[in-house]
């Protein structure tokens, strides 16, 4: 994929992974192209999945608009790295393997395994991600000073089980970088850059 670069910010809400997407994709654009998007994208499909937050929707109806929106997003990305960019992007796959997981994990034997094998066929697989840690409650008091209200998923039992699905994949993918998301934003975006500085020579 040519000289280009695919790097994925992960987290609960309210860890500081969308800020620190942001920081890093703005010091990183002062010396290499960079492209930063996000999931869901903002696009019909994108829309979909939003509005599939506000519906009473089946996990599996709303897994499934996750996917229809990456593999699209994909595509794109694929070109865009292609063309030597580095992609940052705030959420993406592992953010359905992490709160998709949850939903399904009534409803199918192994939910994360069964989401990772859906994506095989299309996704493409981050250089890096950087998964943002701090506890639940930590992570819900950021989110409750917000002023648009709190979205099904941003419930204390539901994140801790979010949380714990971010652990293990983190434990079983070296590609995935666990973050204290408890320091200052400055402080984690310094620490992300500095991990970079290899992967980017």
């Amino acid at each position: 994929m040519g000289n280009g670069r695919f790097i994925t910010f992960e987290g609960i809400d309210g860890s500081g992974k969308s800020t620190a997407a942001r920081l890093v994709a703005d010091r990183l654009s002062r010396s290499y192209k960079v492209w930063l998007t996000c999931e869901p994208t903002k696009t019909w499909l994108g829309n979909a999945v939003r509005k599939s937050h506000e519906e009473p929707v089946s996990p599996f109806t709303e897994a499934f608009l996750f996917m229809a929106d990456r593999a699209t997003h994909c595509s794109e990305i694929k070109k865009k790295i292609e063309e030597g960019n580095i992609v940052i992007s705030d959420r993406y796959a592992d953010s359905s393997f992490a709160y998709q997981g949850v939903a399904l994990e009534s409803l199918i034997e192994d939910p994360i395994k069964f989401l990772i094998d859906c994506h095989k066929p299309f996704w493409i697989v981050p250089d890096i991600t950087f998964l943002l840690i701090a506890e639940p409650e930590f992570c819900l008091k950021r989110v409750t000073t917000r002023n648009n209200g709190l979205s099904k998923f941003e419930k204390i039992e539901y994140l801790r089980k979010v949380h714990n699905n971010y652990l293990k994949l983190a434990q079983n993918e070296k590609r995935i970088r666990t973050i204290d998301a408890t320091k200052k934003q400055e402080e984690v975006a310094d620490e992300i850059l500095e991990i970079l500085k290899n992967l980017l020579r």
